[in-house]
């Protein structure tokens, strides 16, 4: 009788514990689920015109950028009215650092100026009293992007940037990115059906398929596979091409 009373206690205590274990995994899964439903809350939260600090943790290429905020929450903003060259056009990388040189790991303001198809911020980034969009286009690194641009002062910047032929403006023939992408969109029909163009095997579909970044990057632009670049940030294969961040 005394070892079929020990036998229950023993039991009973072993279900407590078990009970206690599992009532604590599931408070803590509970606080993990509550902390990203906060996150994409404050994330699509934000409205046209509101301002939020944060410090610049990445740079995509010339017109694209990581922010990280005060709460932890990264935001990738698209810098509004601007257009950087491709990566794979001149001057593309020179925009990159140009963008770096001016904000990398910096503290910057960004003003919301709508949300792209890719849920990034198109937004406006001030570093104390520097407009580094308008400080982008003023460099000969980025272009006004004319068809959705509605400062004059942008406008104007490209003006005088063309004028004395800095930067990308240097170029004897100068293709803006959105022509740029437009050319590469008219060719990948060819491409896929004949399977290569210079640097890209097009027969390649997936990151795993990509001896490196670079056959990446051709295949991305010549071929048209976007699933190669998932988050829409113009780089593909992250994993294979994480170097090219900063």
């Amino acid at each position: 009788m005394k070892n079929h009373l020990k036998s229950v206690l023993l039991t009973s205590a072993l279900i407590g514990i078990i009970w206690g274990a599992e009532r604590s995994k599931s408070f803590a899964m509970g606080n993990r689920d509550t902390a990203s439903v906060t996150e994409t809350s404050e994330k699509t939260a934000r409205k046209i015109g509101d301002d939020f600090a944060c410090r610049v943790v990445g740079i995509s290429d010339g017109d694209t950028v990581t922010c990280l905020t005060a709460e932890k929450i990264t935001e990738k903003i698209r810098l509004a009215e601007i257009d950087a060259p491709e990566k794979r056009q001149a001057f593309g990388e020179s925009s990159k650092e140009n963008l770096s040189e001016l904000i990398y790991n910096k503290q910057v303001k960004v003003t919301v100026g709508d949300r792209d198809r890719y849920g990034r911020i198109v937004g406006y980034i001030r570093a104390g009293d520097q407009d580094v969009n308008y400080a982008q286009i003023a460099d000969g690194m980025a272009h006004f992007y004319r068809d959705y641009g509605k400062t004059p002062a942008y406008a104007m910047a490209e003006t005088k940037a063309k004028n004395k032929k800095i930067g990308l403006w240097s170029e004897r023939n100068v293709t803006r990115p959105q022509d740029f992408r437009k050319i590469g969109a008219a060719a990948q029909t060819d491409n896929q059906a004949t399977g290569s163009v210079a640097g890209a095997d097009c027969k390649k579909k997936t990151c795993k398929e990509m001896v490196n970044c670079d056959e990446a990057y051709a295949v991305l632009q010549n071929c048209g596979y976007s699933s190669l670049d998932g988050d829409g940030d113009g780089i593909p294969c992250a994993a294979l091409c994480k170097s090219d961040r900063l």
